[in-house]
């Protein structure tokens, strides 16, 4: 017990804020599931003056001075940590984090939205040649990593015979590619016929 009050987030649901003096920091709180998370986003929003977002992994609370990531850009504009498998200095792995907002406008009755958002997903093997039959049961991505030999100067990716629209999105390291956070992508529209 911090003696301070730790608001909990739920991954994807918001939470409007008014905060209620100068220099003040604000503590969350985000539990990461054991199984197929593979990025966590916090994002301050719509300030209606400066904050900073602080995040560190348990047991310590974070603000300025300690912590494992800080996003403090000036003025109303967001701020934003995206912490994934492999980030640095911490790589996010399942467990409790603590997050911090800190008033640093000076201006009592500073309001702003916090908010977590998941990337969810399995990462599978794909081998150079290898064709595989998948589904899409939930809310879950998918995604397909290859070892290429270093000698490779080429590599195909298709997808055949999808019932939906997909969009195959790719990049050479991680984070996972999204549909907006990628290297290439094949993005056909109406079909699940990528390539």
């Amino acid at each position: 017990d911090f003696g301070v009050r730790i608001t909990p987030l739920t991954n994807r649901v918001a939470i409007r804020v008014t905060n209620t003096a100068p220099i003040l920091q604000e503590y969350y709180s985000y539990q990461v599931p054991a199984s197929n998370v593979l990025g966590v986003t916090f994002t301050v929003s719509g300030a209606t003056g400066d904050v900073d977002l602080y995040a560190i992994r348990a047991p310590k609370l974070p603000g300025v001075g300690q912590y494992d990531y800080a996003s403090a850009t000036p003025g109303t504009t967001n701020e934003t940590l995206v912490i994934h498998l492999d980030s640095q200095p911490v790589p996010l792995a399942p467990g409790l984090w603590y997050l911090a907002v800190t008033n640093t406008s000076g201006i009592p009755g500073t309001s702003y939205t916090i908010s977590a958002i998941e990337q969810r997903g399995r990462i599978q093997e794909l081998k150079p040649g290898q064709s595989i039959t998948a589904s899409h049961p939930g809310t879950d991505e998918d995604f397909y990593y290859v070892t290429l030999p270093t000698d490779t100067s080429a590599l195909r990716v298709r997808t055949r015979g999808a019932t939906e629209d997909l969009v195959l999105s790719s990049r050479s390291r991680l984070p996972v590619p999204t549909a907006t956070n990628f290297e290439y992508q094949s993005d056909k529209a109406n079909s699940g016929d990528e390539d």
